[in-house]
């Protein structure tokens, strides 16, 4: 697996999902590919089915899903909102990947978006860092395509514990502590992770 939909694809296939949502679509280059039998995507701009925000989403459907991408606005805080909204509509055995956790850099990292900043990954790092601490959600991040965090609703297996408050971490923490933080995983062993 080298992109996004590849997994997206082999976990539709693996676990039967059928419904898809992607928050943040773009020109579709992951949304288009997934294979749901049920794919909404939201996006205020451009790309997907619905032209809103995420937030604006969230106040007006209470669609259920098996498969939710959040690659929508890559600041810690709506990556967190994002996230609280979709836990309640996630189905049974459902999965939550977040896009951007493992940025290449410590500029395409900054927030704002610097502009003309291309292959920007915000501080999603640290919306994941703070998911990796919750005892109720279980993550992994993969080692491709600038890291998704895998989110599965279980007990967490390896509870991240910080000595400073996540919304204080800084970019030297998150390069001394990348492999345990982001708990990275190769592509071999992600689907039985998963299971």
């Amino acid at each position: 697996m080298e992109h996004t939909y590849d997994l997206f694809n082999a976990l539709i296939t693996e676990f039967g999902y059928s419904s898809y949502l992607e928050i943040g679509c773009k020109d579709n280059t992951t949304f288009s590919r997934v294979k749901a039998d049920r794919k909404v995507g939201v996006d205020p701009d451009r790309g997907g089915t619905l032209r809103m925000t995420s937030n604006a989403y969230f106040k007006s459907f209470d669609d259920r899903y098996d498969l939710v991408f959040i690659d929508g606005l890559h600041e810690r805080e709506q990556v967190l909102r994002d996230f609280e909204n979709v836990l309640p509509r996630l189905n049974p055995n459902g999965t939550i990947v977040l896009h951007d956790c493992d940025p290449p850099s410590e500029v395409r990292q900054q927030v704002p978006q610097a502009p003309g900043q291309r292959g920007w990954c915000g501080n999603c790092w640290q919306a994941f860092v703070d998911l990796r601490a919750r005892p109720n959600v279980d993550c992994v991040c993969t080692t491709f395509d600038m890291g998704m965090g895998i989110v599965r609703v279980r007990p967490n297996t390896d509870i991240v514990t910080l000595s400073k408050h996540r919304s204080e971490l800084t970019w030297g923490d998150f390069v001394e502590n990348r492999e345990r933080w982001l708990r990275l995983t190769p592509t071999d062993g992600l689907i039985d992770w998963i299971k």
